[in-house]
């Protein structure tokens, strides 16, 4: 970590696998930031809607590694002063849950969460919910090449 006065906050993605039928299941999204570690080896915090359409919950790890064998590709999307990290961490525990709706999971909280830090005063890549999308299917194919 070359800057220890911000951490850089990202959208990280994950490998979930298949269901029973065979049928890929979406990448799981959740938003991280570095606090210690190397770029090889992150660790920090990760932030995000946990569990299943019937139990969703927020979910904060805190010096936990960033990246494992499912890891599929991380977005910077703003930069913090490590200050103001209790208040990042207030927002992100305000975001709303939905659960027993087909139509949301975490990556709907993700892009939730992003506007609700934006509204809360931070510094936001600009993105639009097709933009981020976009970024990380390239993201992924990125992995899958081995271009990251």
């Amino acid at each position: 970590m070359a800057d220890t006065d911000h951490y850089v906050l990202k959208v990280t993605q994950s490998w979930r696998g298949k269901d029973a039928s065979g049928k890929v299941l979406p990448l799981h999204w959740a938003i991280t930031l570095q606090t210690a570690g190397t770029d090889k080896e992150p660790v920090g915090n990760i932030y995000n809607a946990a569990g299943t359409i019937d139990t969703f919950y927020y979910e904060v790890l805190h010096d936990v590694p960033l990246v494992n064998a499912n890891w599929r590709g991380d977005l910077a999307v703003a930069t913090i002063r490590n200050v103001d990290l209790a208040k990042v961490e207030k927002v992100f525990s305000g975001v709303p849950i939905f659960r027993h709706d087909f139509n949301w999971n975490c990556q709907n909280w993700v892009w939730t969460a992003l506007r609700e830090f934006r509204q809360a005063g931070f510094n936001v890549k600009t993105l639009t919910w097709e933009s981020l999308r976009t970024n990380m299917d390239d993201l992924l194919e990125a992995w899958e090449v081995g271009d990251i």
